[in-house]
């Protein structure tokens, strides 16, 4: 009798769960198996300690039919955590169990209950409540069979993800959904009346009645949803119970009148939608009253595809009128398009008239507020010319600024003039094709400089007066370099300075400052410098080709350096030099290195090298497999000539990099971001170019071999280049010097 009794019994077991060890989409409904993943579960399956349960669950054939969670609070006394009852056989009833959830404040979160429906498909609805006990969801799904899944979404089913029923994983709202506030009030109804057999957002599976609700219980919205498309008459309130906006969608898209209310019934906005119109997005007409009644704005599209906008203050005056070219109502407010605009003050004072229409003898004008004109503009085309005038003013009536060009094929012409608010002249600036003259005057009318440029470099006469100690400076330059006499006058005339130059280059020979006018401790350090101005891929014919061209921007680094220091103008150079290269050989490539035994072809390539080279392999040494060592260099050494001369060995050879900052990808050390720093970009016989930075600004330099030194094109004056970099933004130091 013991031995009939047995299979019946249930055992507990202090046992593991895995949940991966199923087969099936949905865990309620999956069948779970043994470590073997061929035996199903049976029976109980528990973690327990000291008599308290924390995990239970019973199988029957791989099926759960029941689980209990629980939580132990600090006293070790039981709370429910879940609690699940499943009938896997429809055969006693439509009911398939349910699922419970509470938090750790013993409140019901989640309940879950299945079933079978009348069309015989699992269903279910999850009821969600809110923290403090009211209902905050309710929701209900309807499951998918494989049989149901079109050949195209099968992949997204395999094997595994079917359960023992023909159940896939895909599940899909159908039916009611509900949605209530902290108080249970209900403040959303949605319907999902159509199935679904593949995945796709909540969204496009609406369809039925929509219902949104204010707090206070009214109804906020309605409408109806067709296949995930608004389909119908649409209304909203306010909460007082007041129509709000109603009107009417076709396929998701606004389709005719739409009216909005405010919260007394007063119609306060009319739109005019058209689904065929070349942006369905928007209305085609529009337009706003105020809550007394008085339009304030009113856009449409006319019979020539034009937008017409106007608008209308609270009394019913207009401040402003416009025409757009473009009717496409994308943007009603685009610039591009406008080809007419006036605009008023509040006081009803013109303010302003744009005006692109054909044939408009003025473009645009404005005013301020007194009547006095502000602005004015015209252009217009004649054959293939293009004239332009512009002119603008103070609140006084006095003209701050004027400026007029032609422009034909192949000729510009452009003369622009700003005056002081006392009417004269302050700037005038004339181009002629490529040819430009800057003029600048003191308020009181006396030329300060005047420019000539050519290519946007300064080309032909130079006049400057220094407005402080009055020195008169006249010179000549030829596309931006020094070319001609060059003088500086004082107050009285009297010559102070006088140089001619050809083409940067001094004609007095004894102001040239040669290379070893530098002490070896500066050439040194220019030397540093000029290292790392030396790209590491850049292509030399040999180490002294590249090392003379390093000199050469050394000697400029130099010169700038010196002539920088005249202007207060002091740093710290970056510096880097190779002193070694490192070497990593493995002994299988290179066996009989150590007794430089030629019968290896790659031994003796190497010392060959080395030879030509003058470098010695000393103190080599062998660890791990590795040849390993230094050789000392006499000079710097770039990447690109140690793959020209090392060949098929230089894979093995590393620069050890020295100096004062962070270098070709290796950290060495860096200084603060706003420290200045200087590059040589050009160099000439007599001159050099220098891009120059300082705290995030740059300017371009040039200097002499006489040791002058100017902004290109005079930009600055190093009084203003103080002024600018002080005034800009400090960048964070992000690394330690």
């Amino acid at each position: 009798m013991i031995f009939l009794l047995l299979p019946l019994v249930s055992f507990s077991q202090n046992c593991n769960f895995n949940y991966y060890n199923k087969k099936g989409g949905h865990y309620l409904f999956s069948t779970f198996y043994q470590d073997d993943m061929r035996t199903p579960r049976d029976g109980v399956c528990e973690i327990s300690e000291n008599g308290k349960i924390y995990e239970k669950r019973v199988f029957k054939k791989g099926l759960l039919v029941e689980e209990e969670l629980n939580f132990f609070n600090q006293y070790q006394s039981e709370q429910k955590r879940v609690r699940t009852k499943m009938n896997h056989n429809p055969i006693l009833g439509n009911e398939l169990g349910t699922l419970e959830e509470w938090n750790e404040k013993e409140i019901l979160v989640n309940h879950w209950r299945f079933y079978i429906d009348k069309d015989k498909r699992r269903r279910s609805i999850i009821t969600e409540y809110h923290h403090n006990g009211p209902l905050r969801f309710r929701k209900e799904y309807a499951f998918i069979k494989l049989s149901e899944i079109d050949s195209f979404h099968l992949k997204e089913h395999p094997p595994h993800t079917v359960d023992a029923f023909g159940y896939t994983g895909l599940i899909i709202p159908y039916g009611k959904h509900e949605e209530f506030d902290e108080k249970g009030n209900l403040i959303r109804e949605e319907n999902y009346n159509t199935l679904s057999f593949y995945r796709q957002d909540a969204i496009h599976l609406l369809d039925g009645a929509i219902r949104e609700f204010h707090s206070n219980g009214k109804l906020k919205s309605m409408g109806t949803y067709k296949e995930g498309n608004l389909n119908s008459a649409w209304i909203s309130y306010h909460y007082n119970g007041q129509v709000h906006e109603k009107g009417t969608y076709r396929h998701n898209l606004k389709a005719g009148n739409w009216e909005v209310y405010n919260d007394k019934g007063r119609l306060i906005q009319l739109s005019i939608h058209d689904e065929n119109a070349i942006n369905p997005f928007a209305p085609i007409q529009e337009t706003t009253w105020n809550d007394a009644g008085i339009k304030l704005e009113e856009k449409y599209i006319d019979k020539e595809n034009r937008r017409i906008l106007t608008k209308w203050n609270e009394n019913g005056k207009t401040l402003r009128n416009a025409i757009y070219s473009n009717g496409t109502q994308s943007n009603w407010n685009n610039q591009n398009y406008l080809l007419f605009e006036k605009l008023y003050y509040d006081n009803l004072q013109l303010k302003s008239i744009l005006n692109n229409l054909p044939n408009a003898d003025t473009n645009f004008v404005s005013y301020f507020q007194n009547g006095q004109m502000e602005q004015y503009r015209h252009g217009y085309w004649k054959e293939t010319t293009r004239y332009d005038q512009y002119k603008k003013w103070n609140s006084s009536g006095i003209l701050l600024s004027e400026h007029t060009s032609t422009n034909r094929p192949k000729e510009v012409y452009q003369l622009a003039i700003q005056y002081y608010n006392s009417g004269g002249i302050k700037l005038k600036v004339e181009i002629n094709n490529n040819l430009k003259i800057d003029e600048n005057y003191s308020s009181t009318g006396i030329l300060s400089s005047k420019k000539e440029y050519l290519d946007n470099r300064l080309h032909g006469k130079l006049v400057e007066i220094d407005t402080i100690n009055r020195f008169l400076t006249t010179g000549y330059y030829d596309k931006g370099i020094r070319n001609g006499e060059w003088r500086i006058q004082n107050s009285n005339g009297t010559i102070i300075y006088a140089k001619k130059y050809k083409f940067g280059c001094t004609d007095n020979k004894n102001e040239l400052i040669s290379w070893d006018k530098f002490s070896s401790k500066e050439q040194k350090e220019f030397r540093l410098n000029a290292n790392a101005q030396i790209p590491q891929s850049t292509s030399f014919k040999s180490w002294e080709e590249m090392l003379l061209k390093r000199d050469s921007i050394a000697y400029w680094i130099g010169m700038a350096q010196k002539a920088l220091e005249k202007e207060d103008q002091t740093f710290e150079l970056e510096k880097v030099e190779t002193p070694e290269l490192i070497f990593q050989l493995p002994q299988v490539y290179y066996i009989g290195l150590e007794r430089r035994d030629t019968s290896n072809a790659r031994v003796k390539s190497l010392l060959h090298i080395m030879d030509s080279l003058n470098w010695k392999l000393d103190e080599l040494k062998l660890e791990n497999g590795i040849y390993q060592g230094e050789i000392k260099l006499k000079d710097y050494l770039t990447y690109y000539l140690i793959q020209k001369y090392l060949g098929e060995h230089a894979s093995f050879f590393y620069q050890k990099l020295e100096g004062n900052q962070r270098y070709r990808g290796i950290e060495i050390g860096f200084p603060q971001r706003n420290e200045p720093s200087l590059a040589i970009t050009e160099m000439k016989e007599c001159y050099a170019r220098i891009s120059y930075s300082e705290n995030g600004q740059n300017a371009q330099l040039i200097v002499y071999s006489d040791g002058q030194l100017e902004f290109e094109n005079r930009y600055y004056t190093w009084k203003e280049w103080n002024k600018l970099v002080e005034n800009a933004p400090r960048y964070p130091k992000m690394f330690r010097d």
